[in-house]
Formats: structure tokens, sequence, C-alpha cells
């Protein structure tokens, strides 16, 4: 299922405005917040709450009820409904939305965010031209297509960065923690189009930023650029997974020899009882390793189940 624009708005701006509701109720709230009705009739009054579910599952587009209410906006009124005198949530928000505002602040964050929800009607209003639909893609590839992608490559593409964009001048972290939950902020980008191999060699991580300007300016300079930093990412990647492997190669070998010498602990209390890894790893870093590890290569098992079995 493809990411819309919509479900990342609404998905962004739930974690802190839905407040447990039905899914298709805060969706509606959206569309009332920024919609100013020209007449008794009011599209978004008569839209079914199917729809909205729909809406912010990204199951639907939001063309149709956009087509009808994108002449009526009110921005104004929507930066108020999301004003807050919270720390915490104009932080969560100018993070959410930098992507699209680089210079998004606690002075301008309501601005931005109600310009990029109208950005969102008009662009769904659009009619859909050829132009306008590559325009959602990356390289011609269509979108639905890149979300599969994204799907089935993403974590490995985001491991093999570091979860760090790998743009030239870029570096920016490719996940947030907040909430006691980790975040990833990224999307895949197809390296040449040229290549019909859409496997995971023609395929890089990077922020949603870099992501855009890259599929909207490619030229055969960027393609051979972007070539050699995916070339530089896949050999680091290899000479690390050699050397982790010699390394515990080396270590487990250094434990055979120390264990005729190990003396059994006499007031130790051994448990066996499984603790989660989370518990154990103050260092967020590596725990963010650990866990990519495991959904790249423990596909078949939850994460926190996997990180309790390993962990005992």
């Amino acid at each position: 299922m493809a990411d819309t624009e919509f479900k990342i708005f609404a998905k962004r701006l739930s974690t802190k405005y839905r407040r447990n509701r039905k899914v298709e109720a805060f969706a509606k709230e959206l569309f009332e917040k920024i919609y100013l009705p020209e007449s008794e009739d009011d599209p978004v009054d008569e839209t079914l709450p199917r729809t909205y579910k729909a809406y912010y599952y990204g199951q639907n587009d939001i063309s149709e009820l956009a087509s009808k209410i994108s002449g009526s906006l009110d921005t104004g009124n929507f930066a108020e409904y999301i004003q807050t005198d919270s720390d915490d949530t104009i932080e969560y928000l100018c993070d959410s939305f930098r992507p699209w505002f680089p210079d998004i602040d606690s002075s301008n964050y309501c601005a931005c965010i109600a310009e990029r929800f109208k950005d969102i009607i008009d662009h769904a209003a659009a009619p859909k031209t050829k132009d306008t639909t590559l325009a959602a893609t990356s390289g011609g590839v269509p979108a639905i297509q890149m979300a599969t992608l994204k799907e089935k490559y993403g974590i490995g593409l985001v491991a093999e960065t570091g979860s760090v964009c790998p743009n030239d001048g870029c570096q920016k972290s490719l996940f947030t923690y907040r909430d006691g939950h980790t975040e990833l902020i990224y999307d895949v980008a197809v390296i040449d189009p040229s290549n019909s191999s859409n496997e995971q060699s023609n395929l890089i991580a990077l922020c949603p930023e870099c992501a855009a300007k890259y599929a909207a300016l490619k030229t055969p300079d960027d393609i051979a650029g972007m070539t050699k930093i995916k070339e530089a990412l896949v050999n680091a990647h290899d000479d690390q997974e050699i050397r982790a492997d010699q390394h515990v190669q080396e270590g487990v070998r250094r434990v055979i020899e120390k264990i005729p010498f190990i003396k059994p602990p006499t007031d130790i209390d051994l448990n066996y009882d499984p603790v989660p890894v989370r518990q154990k790893i103050s260092d967020f870093a590596l725990y963010l390793r650990i866990k990519t590890d495991v959904n790249v290569y423990f596909k078949a098992w939850r994460f926190d189940t996997c990180l309790e079995e390993i962990s005992g």
C-alpha cells in the first residue's frame, strides 16, 4: 500500500492531536479545520466516515474531496487549530516537518504545517496530467511500486548507510527517537532509472528532502555521483561485515582458550530468565544497530520477541 501525502501528514499530527479518537473522526477534523464552506453544501461533512478512514490509512487518495474544497481553504484557522503551549509538542512538530521546511521553528511551525496541508490538497486537486503523474514518482517508477521497494529493501538500505543520509553535504539522521519509540525518516531513491533492475543494487536510502531533489533534478552527472556514493556504501558495508566476522571468530577462539582456567562463580545468583535488550543497553546507537540487524536478518520474528530470545 502506497504512503499517500495525506497519510504521512495525518499520521505525524495524530501522535499529538488524535487523543485516542477513531481515525475517521480525526481525519475529518483535519479537513474541517482548513475548509471554509461557501454554501450550505459542505463536502467535508457529507463525506462518509469509511472514506475518511481510507484517507487516513492511505487506501484512497484525497483527490475527490480535494477537488471540491481546494478553492476555499483557510490556512489561518488550521494554524490556530494546531497551536500549542507544549514545548515537547512544538519540538516534535518541528522535527516531523523539517524535511519540507528546513527553517521551521517555534515561531513559524503553525504557518508551515498549515501551508503543507494546503499544498497536499492543492496537489491532489490538480488535474492528473502526464507531468503531475511523473512528479509523484522516482525516476519514472510509479509511487505504488516505490512503496513496495521501500517495504522490501528499506531496512537494509538504511543499515547500509549507517542511518545517516549519504548524499553529499547532507548527513541528516534517517531516524528520530521520541516517546520511547524509534521512527525511521527516509525515502528510497532509484539511482539509475535507465537500469531496468530495481533491485537493492540500484536503490539508495536518502532523507526525504534529498530523495525529492534527486528525483526532480536527476542528470547524468547526478546519476554518476550517486552511483559512486552507492559503491562506497556497499564497499564499506562489506568491509565492516568481514571485519566483524573476523573479530567474532577471534573472540570465540580466546574464550575457548580461557574456559579451562575459569573457576565457577560461587557468589553470583545466575538468572536464566530472558530480559529485553532495551533494559540492558543504555547506549541508544548500539540499541538501534541491534534493532536494525534483527529486522534485516530475522524478518520472520517480531522485533521485541526476537530481542527477548537473544537477550537470554
